[in-house]
């Protein structure tokens, strides 16, 4: 779903603002056909690519693309997390650890590198590897201030928190290369 939709959108931004016009003619023209408009305060041409000179960005699936230059200097559209999907999956990732605080540490650690593999094979696309480990190291203090907090007596240290993290999370990786 993600590639097709990424695909669509690639050939969307070669095409001319004439043509773009044009499609979207054609777009609500067919939509009207089945009683459904599109949304005019979310729907826009945005003036994006090598020759543009614009600093605009736009959302899409829960990414942010942008004007970007790669490691040569050549022109690319850069890709991250969306700012407010991450918001939301921080505030998750946090409301999800409060009431584990007297599940076994094992089950916790397990049942999170789950959820964080599911985020690193949606996210995990060329260019976002930034994004990527600065979810992880999120999660990683998060989850080490809820077990600091478990144990009174004896409280678990870095090093062993580390040992620990590194047991049983898997680390970020790219699983899908969407610029070729």
């Amino acid at each position: 779903m993600l590639s097709a939709s990424l695909f669509i959108w690639e050939i969307l931004l070669a095409l001319s603002f004439r043509k773009l016009t044009y499609i979207m003619g054609k777009l609500r023209e067919r939509m009207a056909k089945f009683g459904l408009e599109l949304a005019e305060d979310k729907t826009r041409i945005l003036p994006i690519g090598r020759y543009r000179g614009t600093k605009e960005e736009f959302d899409f699936l829960g990414f942010t693309f942008y004007n970007s230059r790669s490691r040569r200097g050549k022109y690319m559209l850069g890709i991250r997390t969306s700012a407010k999907t991450l918001k939301a999956k921080k505030q998750a990732v946090k409301a999800w650890l409060g009431p584990k605080m007297v599940t076994p540490t094992k089950l916790v650690l397990t049942s999170l590198n789950r959820k964080l593999r599911g985020h690193y094979n949606y996210y995990g696309v060329n260019g976002n590897m930034r994004g990527l480990k600065k979810f992880e190291t999120f999660v990683c203090v998060c989850t080490f201030r809820m077990l600091r907090r478990r144990n009174l007596k004896r409280k678990i240290t870095r090093e062993r928190f580390t040992v620990i993290w590194h047991q049983y999370i898997q680390r970020p990786r790219i699983t899908k290369q969407i610029w070729g």
